[in-house]
């Protein structure tokens, strides 16, 4: 919303926040206001769990993180957040998160991966299981845009390049019809 405030409609249960007990059957919410707060920013990310920035930069979240995709250090079964927590006092700019992981910018530009990793897609040249808090992709410093599917990732450097990794890597040379193979990609892959 304009005034700040942080609003949700639609399907709900225990995992998008608002206070249902872990196993609660899916219900259809009209338009809610989640807390009271009035300082969030429009930068988001929704799925089973969410990623919140507030106007000040501290990124903040709720639902599942039963993979380590909210970024606060936990995760485990019935590992769930059913009102905001604040996972971040940096400065953030930039969010997305889908599937079991999460993917930010920071105000200086860099990129950084948290959550499941075991198709590479948090961009770490590792396949370690889990990675429960942000950790910075590389070293580069120029990322303005990131994007999350269930196991891949995109980013968009501020030249406007298109970068992949993890199985969107593969799926998004698929698209452009180029005929290479990928073993398993582990670090990122320019995308034209």
């Amino acid at each position: 919303m304009s005034d700040g405030t942080l609003w949700y409609w639609g399907y709900a249960n225990s995992f998008t926040g608002f206070g249902f007990p872990l196993g609660s059957p899916i219900v259809f919410l009209p338009f809610n206001q989640i807390g009271t707060d009035s300082d969030w920013s429009q930068k988001y990310s929704a799925t089973s769990h969410r990623l919140f920035i507030k106007n000040n930069g501290e990124l903040w979240g709720w639902g599942n993180a039963t993979q380590g995709q909210l970024g606060n250090g936990t995760s485990g079964t019935n590992n769930y957040y059913t009102s905001p927590i604040l996972v971040s006092t940096e400065h953030w700019i930039e969010v997305a998160g889908n599937g079991a992981h999460s993917l930010g910018i920071k105000v200086d530009g860099t990129l950084w991966a948290w959550g499941r990793n075991d198709v590479h897609q948090l961009g770490l040249n590792s396949t370690v299981g889990q990675i429960l808090i942000p950790t910075q992709v590389g070293v580069d410093s120029d990322w303005s845009k990131v994007f999350c599917s269930s196991n891949g990732s995109l980013a968009i450097k501020s030249d406007g390049t298109l970068w992949a990794w993890g199985t969107a890597a593969f799926f998004i040379h698929l698209i452009l019809i180029r005929m290479v193979q990928f073993p398993n990609k582990l670090v990122q892959t320019q995308i034209g």
